[in-house]
């Protein structure tokens, strides 16, 4: 699911707090920027589309699940704890997962549309995808040096390969 990151300019350690505080931050001006139009449109009725209320809302909740994740591994660092760092990284990495298939699909329908003929209204939009994508692909390798460090936390349950459960099956099982 996720590669192995050594350690590549500084610890792990240092590298997960570093990625928490960082994914934390950021959740913060984006719930506000998100956030606000909701907030208009519930206390002072707003004209607002209801599509993109909805957008809205969605998009202010998985900041909510991004921050409180992120809160999980600021505390999983300090206390060592892989426990504490799963919600993290199943939040980021589908986070990711969503992002790059979504981009995937924007640009095949995008893509589809040049082909046919029919210029798009955004000229924006392939842009758009792109940010898509490479968010996405640093929210994996920010979730893989995660899942490292949370391997090195603990080495034996890093991997349970089939050759290592092979050797260790009594012959008669095999």
């Amino acid at each position: 699911m996720l590669l192995y990151v050594g350690n590549c300019c500084c610890s792990l350690r240092w590298s997960t707090l570093f990625i928490a505080l960082i994914y934390m931050v950021l959740s913060v001006p984006l719930m506000v920027t998100f956030g606000t139009p909701v907030f208009l449109y519930k206390v002072y009725g707003a004209d607002i589309e209801i599509s993109t209320l909805f957008s809205f809302c969605i998009i202010c909740l998985s900041l909510i699940l991004q921050f409180a994740a992120g809160v999980f591994l600021v505390v999983a660092t300090i206390q060592k704890s892989a426990v504490w760092m799963w919600p993290w990284i199943w939040v980021s990495f589908l986070q990711s997962a969503g992002l790059i298939s979504i981009a995937a699909v924007c640009t095949f329908i995008y893509i589809y549309q040049v082909t046919k003929g029919e210029i798009p209204d955004d000229p924006e939009e392939p842009k758009t995808y792109a940010a898509f994508t490479i968010y996405g692909i640093v929210l994996y390798f920010a979730t893989s040096v995660v899942n490292s460090y949370k391997r090195d936390l603990y080495p034996e349950t890093a991997s349970n390969s089939v050759n290592e459960q092979a050797e260790m099956a009594p012959l008669s099982a095999v």
